[in-house]
């Protein structure tokens, strides 16, 4: 068995919300957004790691220069860098397509584009609990793919 009041949640609503709404804010209007379910589908998984543009080259020229080139285009480009990390692990990625995943140089280069002194712990709790998680994991693969590669 169920009361009825008389009154129907959906018109208390109606009724209070406008009126806190516009005493909180008057400047300010409620809005419904809808938002269709098809819309929200998403058709391509999300990459994390994308091609730069220094990485799109025909399969013939391919080659250590090259990849070198792409490095040093990066690093050499202007304004503040941004985006070490991603750069690096998408180098990683591409080094065997380029033949350079057994050659020290471009591994030297890879380094050389993190900063110099950041990076680096300055506290006891910072050595301790893995301060730059990211930066590090990313130094770790270029370090493990090196040893794997010889």
């Amino acid at each position: 068995m169920t009361a009825n009041f008389g009154i129907s949640l959906k018109w208390v609503l109606q009724k209070t919300l406008p009126r806190l709404q516009s005493f909180c804010n008057p400047h300010v209007r409620l809005r419904q957004i809808h938002i269709s379910t098809i819309s929200c589908l998403k058709t391509e998984p999300h990459q994390l790691i994308v091609r730069p543009p220094g990485f799109n080259v025909p399969e013939e020229e391919r080659n250590k220069d090259t990849f070198l080139e792409a490095v040093k285009i990066y690093t050499t480009r202007p304004g503040p860098r941004r985006g070490h990390v991603e750069f690096i692990l998408s180098a990683l990625k591409y080094m065997e397509e380029f033949g350079v995943h057994r050659d020290l140089q471009a591994y030297k280069d890879l380094l050389d584009i993190l900063p110099k002194g950041i990076y680096i712990p300055t506290n006891m709790f910072q050595a301790e609990f893995f301060h730059y998680p990211k930066q590090q994991q990313c130094i770790l693969d270029l370090l493990e793919q090196m040893e794997d590669n010889g």
